[in-house]
């Protein structure tokens, strides 16, 4: 136990041997260091880690394109149902309402982009209904990108970048 340390920075930061195993000596003679156990524990979860580069246009743990994902989209703002949708893409009917859950963050996402990119481009007038509008948006914004100097990029690429590739994914809310 280190009484010199108790109420000490290097207590409460708990480098004193009063919280644990002992090592090189520190401001109150021990300093603390994980069990080997927990020490090779980290090692060998590390080594397990794989790290695996997409292409643009793959969405990350998730096994649809984004070309996909546009397909979903385009066709239920025309008008399709959930289900027929997931029958004519060979799609389980979950993903395809995943794709259209998160509307107004797409919306909004896609509108900032639009601005940051082009301050001057034309106004997103509205279409009826939330999809059609996020729709309108993500086109606007990936037409804005495309008339910017750089890479051939497919439109479903830019827009996938856009959104930080969670067209998918559930958007954590405020509160």
């Amino acid at each position: 136990m280190c009484s010199r340390a108790r109420g000490s920075r290097a207590h409460r930061a708990g480098i004193c041997s009063r919280r644990g195993g002992t090592r090189a000596a520190g401001p109150c003679g021990a300093t603390t260091a994980p069990p080997s156990s927990v020490r090779a524990e980290a090692a060998a979860a590390a080594a397990a880690t794989t790290h695996v580069l997409l292409p643009a246009s793959g969405l990350p743990r998730r096994a649809v394109t984004v070309q996909v994902v546009g397909e979903v989209l385009l066709a239920k703002v025309r008008g399709a149902s959930h289900r027929r949708i997931a029958a004519d893409l060979g799609l389980p009917a979950d993903t395809v309402r995943r794709a259209t859950a998160n509307v107004s963050w797409l919306s909004e996402c896609a509108t900032i982009m639009a601005v940051r990119l082009d301050s001057m481009c034309a106004p997103i007038l509205p279409t009826g209904s939330p999809l059609g509008d996020a729709l309108e948006a993500l086109g606007s914004a990936a037409a804005a990108a495309a008339r910017r100097p750089g890479p051939d990029v497919p439109p479903w690429e830019r827009i996938a970048y856009f959104t930080n590739w969670r067209l998918l994914s559930p958007v954590a809310r405020a509160g």
